[in-house]
């Protein structure tokens, strides 16, 4: 029985880890301190609406991976007051 249910845990854990999805953190919002997925910063152009949103590109495309992406853009962002 045990040589059974240790493979299954085995594969149940890393289906549930595998499972978790991308996520893209944009200022304002608080850091993951605690979280240990691999973390990448989106840094390069932004030019806040003349230059092309690469990153939402970017996070399309790792949609699927365990990490979790810093946009620098932010949905706040108005350019008339700056």
């Amino acid at each position: 029985m045990r040589q059974i249910l240790l493979p299954l845990v085995f594969i149940f854990l890393s289906l549930s880890i595998s499972a978790q999805k991308v996520t893209v953190i944009k200022s304002p919002s608080p850091l993951p301190v605690k979280d240990k997925r691999l973390k990448v910063f989106l840094g390069g152009s932004i030019d806040m609406g003349k230059a092309e949103d690469w990153q939402a590109r970017v996070a399309s495309e790792l949609s699927e991976k365990n990490i979790i992406l810093f946009n620098p853009r932010r949905d706040d962002w108005e350019t008339c007051q700056h």
